[in-house]
């Protein structure tokens, strides 16, 4: 499908016209209510309202609403969603506020810093407008919420949406809208995301690279569909070794106690820190790190000091990357780092789960999007 093909695509292209010179709407009174009326093809605005000021954003205006409502494969409805803050105290910027997971959920458009630990104010807090979406389609829920439902995959316009489609229209729209509702045109345009909105971001820019002033693409989710191959193997050698229920099914949370994983964080960072010049609980020099899971084997019985030989090997061959019968790697093995002891790490692999129904991000997202968006055609999820 050509971009030109795209059916959300002519509130893109307005854009174009807008932001040349429709100077007639310069002198517009910011009216939010007045959004509620706002014409645009394909475009539903389902609230326009202000917003005061609180102790975590500024005053500003929320528009919600959907572009491009329709019936799509298996009767399922489809529609691009979007949220659109405008801030009172207006910089001239704007940021669109990429997606996450599968997405099918729109996200508060606040503009927060997507790295763990950062203490930046959020962009709406700093003046800019912020929009977000749910890229064509909405989630179902799941033991992770909207964003790990991959069911969208049997339409094939809601695949081009979540991959570029719906970020673009609600850009489109959001510029239209910000030159009625401020009289100008942005001066600046962004583009922030991590995971899939950090793939997003740098899909902006190879694409689209007038849209955008900059981006900033955080931990990008790129070759997703080999890497859902290795979660699946990843999954398995971890489900061999955990404990198991009553009815025999492993209980994924126990292949690693916490303890266990600081024990093997602790040792990588004792093998490998000064590997870097710097020893400061850092490991930069990965290529140089020999560590090897065997060295914290237990000598007998299973303590919290060792690793059962079952855990030893399930780490090497985790940490080698899946291969297939004949040996050949199907994706990227992986460095020893002490991110292993981190609450993110077994949110990833192993979830926190006490049953045998397991909630790590491998199982809930990826096996899901692997059947329902990288499988082609697609298998029911």
């Amino acid at each position: 499908m050509t971009l030109k093909s795209h059916p959300a695509l002519p509130v893109f292209i307005l854009l174009a016209s807008a932001a040349l010179g429709q100077a007639q709407t310069r002198s517009a009174p910011r009216d939010c209510a007045q959004l509620r009326q706002f014409g645009a093809p394909g475009v539903e605005i389902s609230q326009a309202e202000p917003v005061p000021a609180s102790d975590k954003a500024p005053a500003y205006c929320l528009v919600r609403g959907m572009i491009n409502k329709r019936t799509g494969a298996e009767g399922k409805q489809f529609g691009i969603g979007f949220e659109l803050r405008l801030p009172d105290a207006w910089t001239e910027r704007f940021l669109f506020q990429g997606g996450g997971g599968m997405d099918g959920v729109v996200r508060p458009a606040t503009g927060a810093i997507p790295i763990s630990g950062s203490t930046a104010a959020p962009a709406l807090a700093r003046g800019f407008a912020v929009a977000t979406t749910d890229s064509g389609h909405q989630g179902q829920g799941g033991p992770q919420g909207a964003a790990s439902d991959a069911s969208f995959g049997v339409d094939q316009q809601a695949r081009v949406d979540q991959a570029y489609g719906g970020f673009m229209a609600v850009t489109g729209l959001a510029q239209q809208i910000i030159l009625r509702y401020y009289g100008q045109p942005s001066k600046k345009s962004y583009f922030m995301g991590c995971s899939n909105g950090g793939r997003q971001a740098l899909l902006a820019a190879q694409r689209f690279p007038l849209a955008f002033d900059g981006v900033m693409s955080v931990a990008p989710a790129a070759r997703v569909g080999t890497a859902t191959i290795s979660s699946v193997w990843e999954t398995i050698a971890f489900s061999e070794i955990a404990p198991k229920d009553d009815a025999g099914r492993p209980i994924l949370s126990k292949a690693f106690s916490a303890g266990d994983l600081t024990l093997v964080a602790n040792a990588v960072t004792k093998a490998c820190d000064a590997k870097d010049g710097v020893k400061d609980g850092l490991i930069f020099n990965t290529k140089e790190c020999r560590f090897n899971p065997a060295e914290l084997a237990c000598k007998g019985g299973k303590t919290d000091t060792c690793l059962s030989a079952q855990q030893v090997a399930a780490l090497k061959k985790v940490f080698a990357g899946p291969r297939n019968s004949r040996g050949e790697a199907l994706y990227s093995d992986w460095p020893y780092d002490t991110g292993i002891g981190a609450p993110g790490w077994r949110g990833l692999k192993l979830g926190t789960s006490e049953t045998a129904t397991p909630n790590s991000a491998d199982v809930t997202l990826m096996i899901s999007g692997l059947k329902g968006f990288f499988f082609t055609p697609p298998e029911p999820v």
